[in-house]
This record gives structure tokens, sequence and C-alpha cells, in this order.
């Protein structure tokens, strides 16, 4: 709304605005298509990790405090976010794994 305000106050449509807004999000995917992520998800190997010590994506997920659906995401590499892979890695890395029977 503070956006809208602002550009109001440029004496901009409503229409005029949209079109800005819609621009803006037209370059932001023409350059993340241009210059695409070089890191590679690790989605995989925190589901091995997370799979190996037997935990269910639920209880992680709550232990760390989101959704389980951000924490799948994740782990399908359909979603990059560091801060919570390095939250979650440090979070298995505590935990030992289990006992063989």
């Amino acid at each position: 709304m503070a956006y809208f305000e602002r550009r109001r106050s440029e004496q901009l449509t409503d229409r005029d605005i949209m079109r800005c807004l819609k621009r803006h999000v037209a370059n932001e995917i023409y350059a993340a298509l241009l210059n695409p992520a070089t890191d590679n998800p690790v989605g995989r190997e925190l589901r091995a990790r997370r799979q190996a010590k037997g935990i269910p994506i639920s209880v992680l997920a709550a232990t760390l405090g989101v959704p389980y659906q951000r924490l799948r995401r994740l782990e399908i590499g359909t979603r990059a976010d560091p801060e919570l892979e390095a939250r979650a890695t440090a979070i298995l890395e505590q935990i030992s794994p289990p006992l063989a029977a």
C-alpha cells in the first residue's frame, strides 16, 4: 500500500502502477532465467541424513518451527533456503544415529 501511495503521489493511475509492478516482476524473472542459480540443491543429502537417523519429516519440521511442506520443498529441491538447510543440518548433527538391533 505504501508503494501505491508513493506512486499515486507521482500522479500515476492504479492501472499504471500495476503495469510498473508487472514490469518489475517480469524483469526479475528474466534475470533469473538468464542467470540461473549455480549452487546445487542439497535437499537429497538432507533427506538421506534425516531418514538414516529415522526422523520423520514432521518431527524435524516441528523442531525447526516451520511447516513440514517448507522442509519437504527443500528436500525435493524445489526450494532453496540456505538458512533452513543450515538449521536442519545442525539439528541432525546433534542427534545420534539409532543403535542397530
